[in-house]
């Protein structure tokens, strides 16, 4: 009988597996660390130490080696000693009894003649966060500090903040490690790393009575190594003496100018913006405290050219940070506009904020809201200004391929139509041509967006162009093109319903068109009753059939044929609509009683008995139907006010809500981009040490006794934190 050949054997594993291809034993790492302990091929020596590294990555236990690990340090190679310290610190950390093994290695090593030798070994022995390492780190960092070396000076600074995260009240108590910080910030180190890491370390140490004591010594020291330090610590350097310091003199905050003015010219936005911020708040201060804003003034318009170079630079590909850069720019022209002051961009600077084809929406959306501002302060002094700008808005309601940035671009146009009256007639044309577009779904939206708007002009009572545009938005062409383009928008709907109340006297089918959106709102709730059953039709209202007709002046118009398709009855279920068509209704049937009697009946029906009404119709229901029930011509008074109290409706100003504490205070931060303090947004975080302690002073000086820095005030919020879009006449 034939027998089964047996399978072949597998394939090798890949060579890239080398050190993970079998778990071994540890005799036989042991063997090898021992073979090569003597060998002078040192890569014989870095691949043994390898398989150990890379069986402790599997999580194998290999702590039984530790006696060849601790042999295997003494070597000069460095790749070697930074494989060994990874796995002494590894196995030190979890095992207290190998600790001391690993102490006595590091401890000797931070003698070694090589400074990189010294500092890896010091950095890996502040690692060892463990209980009872205060007595070895404090003499190993003390002694780092004072090393000629700047890498281990570095590392030494480092080990003190670690020290002070292991026993925070021993680091600030009893040791001189602050002291000896405060000299290497003061002028006695002039490497720039260990300075910068030197003053971060005391920031965090001494965080609960308000970080590092910043004097005209440090801050000079600081500024004289400013082109020494990294892009990052530049940045940082920077906002902590804008933070905690002001210059003694007028001559010394020039000279603190003229010093960082080389870093506008730079092509670091963060370095840019962090001296940017000094400028401002330095000058700032000078103008609370004097009342002359002389000073700001100038240092904005530095601060304008360097600004429009780094967009301009940046927008080709960094959109993020050209959202940043756009975020402060908007809140230096509101604080200008609140101030008062010459406008910041004047001139053809708006040109530098036109909307490209490639750039995302979000870029776009602040592009359109920096320009409205520039128009808004333009309105009285440039007219060649507003006119530019309103045509860039039209260029981009009509080729953006985003129906959103569009819609924000109408928006856009009617703030400016607001600020600016003599714009007016222009901003009608634009409006009323995207009135009528075609019946896509970008169209319709912009088309929407369009009768809002035109709502909103014609409620604030501007004269020019007003009764041209009204008789051609009340024409059945244009109004039937309206009804189709609002037809997936509340908001379009309800500006719609508006204009048939405010204007409906004079528009032969408004009552028609109205009873077609109530009784679609009928049949859309299937709780609705039937027209026939409302039970409160116009002699309930205290109004008979003759009077309606005497105050109509006359019969009633026969009402005229409106064609059009089912798909294309306006579905009209939001609130925003109810409300508007309450009051429509309301205000027609002053002009047109008798046509309106029943319509009105059967507004008040829907809105006080469907359950899908919210409170808010029904209250409004009521309240207008027990106006008419008093006196007819009271609610007459009350429903329809005069034009002058409309046009005071209006604003004067586009509005962009920000707070003044975020120029002030809060320039260079995420405050800009949410418009709000960080105090609506960052938690309130515990110092790590909250003990009694010196102040950092002492720790300079021991004799003098400066008193406590007050309590630091608690910040309320302001009302004016919050980011809203601009209502340029809010709905009733």
């Amino acid at each position: 009988m034939a027998t089964v050949p047996p399978p072949p054997p597998p394939p090798p594993p890949p060579q890239s597996a080398q050190y993970f291809d079998k778990r071994g034993e540890i005799n036989e790492l042991r063997q090898l660390l021992q073979s090569v302990q003597n060998d002078k091929d040192q890569e014989k020596k870095r691949e043994a130490i390898k398989k150990v590294i890379a069986f402790m990555t599997l999580g194998i236990d290999v702590s039984r080696l530790f006696p060849e690990m601790v042999m295997a340090s003494y070597t000069n190679d460095l790749v070697q000693k930074k494989m060994i310290y990874l796995y002494l610190v590894n196995y030190a950390a979890s095992n207290p009894s190998l600790a001391v093994l690993a102490i006595n290695t590091l401890q000797k090593d931070c003698q070694d003649t090589d400074p990189s030798i010294r500092g890896l070994a010091l950095r890996s022995l502040c690692g060892l966060q463990l209980s009872n390492m205060m007595e070895y780190l404090e003499p190993a960092v003390k002694k780092g500090l004072a090393d000629p070396n700047g890498y281990v000076r570095k590392a030494a600074v480092v080990g003190a903040l670690k020290m002070f995260h292991l026993d925070p009240q021993h680091v600030r108590e009893n040791t001189d490690i602050v002291q000896d910080l405060y000299h290497i910030v003061s002028g006695s180190d002039h490497d720039p790393d260990v300075i910068y890491d030197a003053v971060v370390a005391l920031n965090e140490i001494l965080a609960d009575i308000g970080g590092i004591e910043l004097t005209q010594e440090i801050v000079d020291n600081l500024l004289n190594n400013i082109y020494g330090f990294s892009e990052w610590g530049a940045d940082a350097i920077i906002k902590i003496i804008t933070k905690k310091y002001r210059p003694n003199t007028e001559e010394e905050m020039f000279d603190v100018f003229n010093i960082l003015d080389p870093l506008l010219k730079q092509n670091s936005p963060s370095v840019i913006m962090a001296a940017s911020t000094l400028y401002i708040e330095w000058a700032s201060a000078v103008a609370d405290a004097t009342g002359n804003s002389e000073l700001l003034q100038q240092v904005m318009e530095r601060l304008k050219p360097t600004l429009l170079t780094l967009l301009g630079a940046i927008s080709t590909g960094g959109h993020e940070q050209a959202y940043v850069i756009l975020s402060h720019i908007i809140v230096l022209v509101v604080h200008q506009q609140k101030a008062g002051g010459t406008p910041l961009f004047t001139g053809n600077d708006y040109k530098n904020f036109y909307c490209r084809y490639n750039e995302p929406s979000y870029i776009k959306y602040l592009k359109l809201q920096l320009l409205t501002l520039l128009a808004c302060q333009a309105a009285k002094t440039d007219s060649t200004c507003v006119n530019d700008i309103l045509g860039e808005f039209r260029e981009t309601i009509t080729n953006d391929p985003d129906s959103e940035v569009s819609r924000e671009a109408v928006r856009s146009i009617g703030a400016v139509g607001l600020a600016c009256p003599g714009a007016v007639p222009g901003i009608f044309d634009i409006l009323l041509d995207h009135l009528t577009c075609s019946d896509t779904p970008r169209n319709k939206g912009v088309a929407s967006e369009a009768v809002v708007v035109l709502k909103q002009l014609l409620r604030s009572g501007v004269a020019n162009g007003r009764e041209h545009t009204i008789e051609l938005i009340t024409s059945p062409e244009v109004l039937e093109k309206c009804l189709k383009n609002v037809s997936g928008d509340p908001l379009g709907k309800a500006a719609v319903v508006w204009i048939l109340g405010e204007y409906g006297e004079s528009i032969p089918m408004a009552p028609y068109i109205l009873e077609d959106i109530i009784n679609d709102l009928m049949d859309s709730d299937a709780g609705a009753l039937s027209p026939g059953a409302n039970g409160l039709e116009g002699a309930e209202f205290g109004l008979d059939e003759s009077a309606a007709a005497a105050a109509a002046g006359g019969a009633a118009a026969p009402a005229p044929t409106i064609s059009k398709d089912d798909d294309e009855v306006i579905k009209a279920s939001d609130d925003t609509v109810a409300l508007e068509l309450l009051t429509a209704c309301t205000k027609l049937f002053f002009a047109r009683p008798p046509e309106m009697q029943k319509i009105l009946g059967l507004a008040f029906n829907y809105a006080v008995t469907s359950p899908a009404a919210s409170p808010d119709v029904r209250d409004r229901a009521l309240m207008y139907y027990r106006l008419l029930q008093r006196s007819v011509q009271e609610a007459h008074d009350i429903v329809l006010v005069g034009d002058e109290a409309t046009a005071n409706a209006s604003a004067d100003t586009y509005d962009v809500r920000i707070d003044d504490r975020i120029f002030e205070e809060e320039f260079d931060t995420l405050s800009v981009i949410y418009r709000m303090t960080s105090s609506k947004f960052v938690p309130v975080m515990e110092p790590l040490y909250q003990g009694t302690a010196r102040s950092p002073m002492e720790y300079q000086d021991e004799t003098e006794q400066p008193p406590p820095p007050p309590p630091a005030a608690e910040a309320s919020p302001s009302q004016s934190d919050t980011v809203e879009s601009p209502d340029l006449l809010g709905d009733d």
